[in-house]
């Protein structure tokens, strides 16, 4: 209700945004506060490898860019970061779910390639790019036949081509998953 009644929805984000501290912050600091007087206490020091993690923290500084960017675009547009048009609501949650996947895919990636080089991080980090762009692509087509199909053949068949376009990419999707095993 607080993001209906403020017009530019900033309570609502503030909200998220200070949770999300407090559980990064406590969730992570207060347990390894507690791991490094455990630690010393018991005569050693705590350590934490830290490799692949400037690669890590290289992935979110570009995909909080982009989402500061999108954020921002929307304010200048919309009048606020939520709200506005729907095609631009959808358009800018699909994004922002993909630049999440985008990094869970990376650091996954990262984890099974620890031993890779500078350059073929940043070629992947490079490839990614195309790839969101892609799958915006997609969307959006889909997105309009989507639209098309409601709109000249009514409700039904537009729960039709969806249920079939779901079906389809739950079937290319598994396909895909076992070419690669």
């Amino acid at each position: 209700t607080a993001a209906r009644q403020d017009p530019t929805a900033d309570a609502s984000i503030v909200n998220v945004t200070g949770s999300n501290s407090v559980n990064v912050f406590l969730g992570i600091g207060m347990p390894w506060l507690f791991a490094s007087f455990y630690w010393y206490l018991q005569g050693t020091t705590f350590a934490v490898k830290s490799q692949g993690m400037s690669f890590s923290v290289l992935v979110f500084t570009c995909g909080a860019c982009v989402t500061l960017s999108v954020i921002q675009i929307r304010r200048w547009k919309f009048g606020g970061e939520l709200g506005g048009p729907v095609d631009a609501k959808a358009y800018s949650s699909f994004l922002l779910v993909v630049l999440w996947l985008s990094y869970i895919g990376l650091s996954v990636w990262k984890f099974e390639n620890m031993e890779a080089p500078l350059t073929q991080d940043l070629m992947i980090l490079g490839l990614c790019i195309p790839l969101v762009a892609v799958a915006l692509l997609i969307f959006a087509l889909i997105r309009f036949a989507l639209k098309l199909s409601k709109e000249y053949i009514g409700e039904e068949g537009f729960w039709g081509i969806f249920i079939a376009i779901g079906i389809f990419g739950i079937r290319f999707a598994i396909l895909f998953i076992f070419q690669w095993q």
